[in-house]
């Protein structure tokens, strides 16, 4: 019969393994002068969505330079990047 001390040690390896790789996915960005953790892989579209400004026009740039609309979807962020996120609001 296994020794059941073995699945203690097995799984807290696993979680040690898990949560080293879990910290290794994320990257450090600034979003309009404030700074970010973001999952590895996050398209500029994603992080707009994320700050709510999906259903809005969004103009954003990756370190100075524009992100067409069109490119979003694709453009991913890297370690680092500034992103400047602007929205227009109506009203007068």
């Amino acid at each position: 019969m296994p020794n059941p001390d073995s699945y203690t040690n097995h799984d807290a390896n696993h979680d040690a393994n898990h949560d080293a790789n879990h910290d290794a996915t994320l990257i450090a960005v600034t979003v309009n002068g404030q700074s970010r953790q973001l999952s590895s892989g996050t398209t500029v579209r994603a992080l707009i969505e994320s700050m709510g400004l999906g259903s809005i026009p969004c103009a954003a740039e990756v370190n100075t330079r524009l992100v067409r609309r069109s490119e979003q979807s694709t453009r991913l962020l890297q370690p680092g990047d500034t992103i400047e996120l602007v929205s227009l609001v109506g009203g007068g």
